[in-house]
């Protein structure tokens, strides 16, 4: 059987309009409608057209193709092509990645996925997929044969959502305890009551509708659940790099409970054993997650192998003073550079037990942030003296703690003699009387401070002023 393309099959088609003087000129093409400026594909672009319509049943076809015929092919293949197939088939080009991710994602920055549009569409597509993943409901087998054809290339994972396992609706009652979850169908009886025939005053003839017990839900607000095991997914990702989570549920509308927000120690134990598995991480963040000390003890077991870890970051959590020694223990012999401890529950022990970690010279921390907890002055100026003799940090942070003008001295001896130290931020505190002398004081003589927030701090216009004059010199601007 032959095939005709309709563009030639209309050419060459008899015409509906009766033809002039056809016996005195010469007619090109029976079909004078037929316009000339529709262009006929060439064979080499009917046979590339042909490989992209069969490209999901025959996709080794598509490797016999090079140079400009492979550069037609990557700009006409279908975007919605299975991820696993073309990852296999089409090497990373922007020809088409580029055009696949602009296609499935609303708004894509390929500088976060170290410049390979390849490897963006795979890390969204997979983010995406463990963010939709329902534990109890869907199955872990679609997740785990994606991880397993393209988990190579993701190094990047950005979890911003992790779903609960119960779903609530209006006509089910969902128990939940200490992580496990049953769910109870109700389905409301409707009663119908018939009036009698004959109206009668006597009340024993008139019988009452039984009582439907109304479906109570019990919902423990505090408790959360089980999430995704992450214990099946990451050892599929050997060359995972950094890792961010977040659990907590982005569209819950009314169906909002505390419960939906936060890790359990069974989710932990799943992420401490799936890093187990990974050799080449550098960075973990988990954040808005209620990370307790418990939890994080499990996580940095999974972590304690890792020789290549860098950042840690656990913001907005619950993390109290109990966690700074198992912290402490795991940053010793380590490179990590960055830790990120805001908005937790530490207090003055925990900022004094960190101080003598940095006083021991054993840190090679950079960064730290210390910002939005419960750290007095006691604690503040231990951690002020340390940075005084550690000569690392370059960066930090304890604004919007409890430090009152008794850690002023304290400050000022750190500008005198850190000349290491860049960045400083105190805003947010309870700075008054002398603590902007101070400050200024010990800033004239350093060379090296190029940002210092003390917005809120109490501290006078006037010394503000100066201090940022001397700021900006130092900057050069």
């Amino acid at each position: 059987m032959v095939v005709v393309r309709s563009e030639i099959l209309e050419a060459y088609l008899p015409s509906t309009q009766e033809v002039k003087n056809e016996l005195i000129g010469e007619v090109v093409s029976e079909n004078i409608d037929w316009n000339l400026k529709k262009s006929v594909p060439s064979l080499y672009q009917s046979c590339i057209q042909c490989l992209t319509n069969c490209f999901s049943r025959k996709p080794w076809l598509s490797r016999m193709l090079k140079g400009k015929h492979r550069q037609r092919f990557l700009e006409e293949v279908d975007e919605c092509e299975d991820l696993s197939l073309v990852y296999q088939y089409i090497e990373d080009t922007p020809t088409y990645w580029r055009r696949r991710a602009r296609k499935l994602f609303s708004s894509v920055d390929v500088s976060m996925h170290s410049g390979s549009w390849k490897q963006l569409c795979v890390e969204r597509a997979l983010t995406n997929q463990i963010e939709a993943f329902q534990p109890l409901q869907s199955s872990y087998d679609d997740i785990k044969s994606l991880c397993q054809d393209v988990g190579s290339i993701v190094k990047y994972l950005r979890i911003t959502q992790l779903l609960p396992p119960e779903v609530t609706t209006s006509n089910q009652t969902v128990v939940q305890s200490k992580g496990e979850v049953e769910v109870e169908s109700t389905q409301s009886k409707e009663v119908l009551s018939r009036t009698p025939s004959l109206i009668s005053f006597d009340q024993s003839n008139i019988s009452s509708p039984p009582r439907v017990p109304t479906p109570v839900q019990i919902l423990d607000m505090d408790i959360p659940p089980n999430h995704l095991d992450f214990s099946l997914l990451l050892p599929l990702i050997p060359n995972l790099e950094e890792l961010h989570i977040c659990c907590q549920v982005k569209k819950c509308g009314l169906e909002f409970r505390w419960s939906m927000f936060g890790l359990t120690e069974k989710d932990a134990d799943n992420i401490g054993t799936g890093l187990e598995q990974i050799n080449k991480i550098k960075l973990i963040s988990i954040k808005n997650s209620k990370v307790s000390d418990s939890i994080l003890y499990m996580v940095l077991d999974g972590l304690e192998k890792m020789k290549l870890i860098t950042v840690l970051d656990f913001p907005n959590n619950i993390i109290t003073d109990e966690s700074i020694e198992p912290l402490v223990k795991f940053i010793t012999g380590k490179n990590v550079r960055t830790l990120n401890l805001s908005n937790n529950r530490l207090r003055n022990e925990g900022a004094t037990h960190f101080a003598i970690f940095l006083s021991s010279g054993k840190s090679s921390l950079t960064s730290l942030n210390f910002n939005l907890n419960l750290i007095q002055d006691e604690g503040g100026i231990s951690l002020l003296k340390a940075l005084s003799v550690e000569k690392k940090i370059i960066k930090f942070c304890l604004a919007s703690n409890r430090l009152t003008s008794n850690t002023g001295h304290a400050i000022r001896d750190l500008l005198k003699l850190n000349r290491t130290i860049e960045h400083l931020e105190f805003s947010c505190n309870r700075f008054e009387g002398d603590t902007g002398d101070y400050i200024l004081e010990g800033i004239k003589s350093n060379t090296s401070i190029k940002f210092m927030d003390l917005r809120l701090s109490g501290i006078g216009q006037e010394e503000e002023a100066e201090i940022s004059a001397i700021i900006r010199k130092n900057v050069g601007v």
